[in-house]
């Protein structure tokens, strides 16, 4: 069987051949390798331009980029190379479309010796109509792209101020350390002073000193703890700020990604959405629960909460539940009442229950994900 070389190919087809069957960086090496020039000035646009031009000629260029394509897609080739009627080869692009396996396809039946021109026609037309849907939705990520990136921009300068904030209470801690050692030591020559003077002077005067010194000493230790209460908030803000950061680093890479295929974005999106459905988090930590929400709403779903028994009823927690299409339990952070009772309403099986060992946003993340 005699296959079709591109040149062979009627011209109009040769643009959306060279687009959908090869990438830049291939045409740009071929051109060279053929001219032997050095394109490396020219954009994108001019050398596919240059290519559509020398496609239909005999010329070294065209020979290669036959070869090329014939190469690049020889098992979709070779499938068809067993078919030897048009409507064999109808079926078997129609086939290929369906299963969204487009460029090899597309050159092994323009190629084919038995291709029609209605058969031409349709596999051009639906080719031709992908390229505005890839376009369409690469303006979304692009979109998607920027937003991504000035939440980055803010959640790095909010990691920043976070950051110092930490190290000023820090600082401050070690201050109050210092001024609890210093009146212990005070305290303590304050003893032995009193007790070298007189019974009947010093008791009065060590009691009242020693009762100051214990007030202050007790202020002193009331305001080290609430610094380091406030300390240990700020840790698992700034944790689960790190792990916020990651998650929107990962999201803008695979944006990103996506421009190099406007169909797979859109097969993929649609794989990760929620649809609506109503997302239970029981337990957890306090910080974490406006990141979570955030990934559930980005993934088109609503976002519920239970604290898994500390400030909110069983009650509410059944309400939530019964509700809800998918319940995600805490477990380093929940009650055994609230997993007993969240286990015992899901066990019907109309809602989805997971049980995630820990409380970070990322846990959360990936079992969410895993759950759509």
């Amino acid at each position: 069987m005699r296959r079709r070389k591109i040149r062979d190919i009627d011209s109009m087809f040769h643009c959306s051949i060279i687009g959908t069957c090869l990438g830049f960086g291939e045409v740009r090496a071929l051109l060279e390798e053929s001219y032997s020039e050095d394109l490396s000035s020219c954009s994108d646009y001019i050398l596919h331009g240059m290519a559509v031009s020398g496609a239909g000629g005999i010329s070294r260029f065209s020979n290669r980029l036959t070869e090329k394509l014939n190469s690049k897609y020889r098992i979709d080739v070779h499938q068809s190379n067993n078919i030897d009627n048009y409507i064999a080869l109808q079926r078997f692009w129609d086939a290929s479309y369906n299963e969204g396996n487009i460029a090899g396809p597309y050159w092994a039946v323009l190629s084919h010796p038995e291709c029609t021109e209605d058969l031409r026609n349709q596999a051009f037309g639906e080719v031709h109509m992908l390229s505005h849907l890839a376009g369409k939705e690469e303006r979304g990520t692009l979109t998607e792209i920027r937003n991504l990136k000035d939440e980055l921009s803010k959640l790095k300068s909010k990691y920043e101020d976070d950051r110092s904030k930490r190290f000023s209470l820090s600082e401050e801690n070690k201050s109050l350390r210092l001024e609890n050692r210093r009146l212990s030591d005070r305290l303590e020559e304050s003893i032995e002073e009193k007790r070298k003077t007189s019974e009947a002077s010093s008791i009065v005067n060590y009691e009242a000193i020693v009762e100051k010194l214990k007030g202050k000493l007790k202020i002193a230790e009331q305001r080290n703890s609430h610094l380091e209460g406030r300390l240990n908030e700020a840790g698992e803000e700034m944790e689960a700020l790190r792990e916020y950061n990651e998650l929107i680093i990962g999201l803008s890479k695979s944006a990103g990604d996506a421009l190099e295929s406007g169909y797979d974005i859109c097969k993929a999106e649609s794989a990760l959405n929620l649809n609506g459905k109503r997302v239970l988090l029981v337990g957890g930590r306090l910080s974490m629960v406006p990141h979570c929400k955030s990934v559930v709403e980005s993934m088109e779903g609503e976002f519920l909460y239970h604290d898994g028994g500390k400030e909110q009823s069983r009650l509410t927690l059944r309400s939530l539940a019964f509700s809800s299409d998918i319940v995600i339990c805490a477990l380093d952070c929940v009650s055994h009442d609230a997993t007993r009772c969240v286990k015992k309403i899901c066990s019907g099986g109309r809602q989805k229950i997971i049980m995630i060992k820990n409380s970070g946003l990322s846990t959360f993340t990936k079992e969410l994900r895993k759950a759509v």
